[in-house]
């Protein structure tokens, strides 16, 4: 199923977001991953993975919003409490 072109994303609410980098994003480090993410307003960041495959998972402090969500974003949801 295709995913929606728009999301919603809410005010403190942590996100976990699957990447799939084209070309030579795939060569940047995690590190700068995490600063795109920071850039776009996510606090909280944290990144794994190598290469074109990527997962990152940060917190909305901003009001409630929706907004487009990047072609390299193959998956987006609400990330789930750690009870540890």
């Amino acid at each position: 199923m295709a995913q929606p072109s728009h999301v919603q994303l809410k005010k403190g609410k942590r996100y976990t977001a699957q990447f799939s980098l084209p070309g030579l994003y795939q060569h940047a480090s995690n590190e700068d991953v995490r600063k795109e993410l920071e850039n776009f307003g996510f606090v909280m960041v944290e990144v794994k993975g190598k290469g074109n495959k990527r997962e990152a998972t940060g917190t909305w402090p901003k009001e409630d919003q929706q907004v487009e969500k990047p072609a390299q974003v193959t998956a987006l949801y609400e990330a789930i409490p750690s009870l540890l």
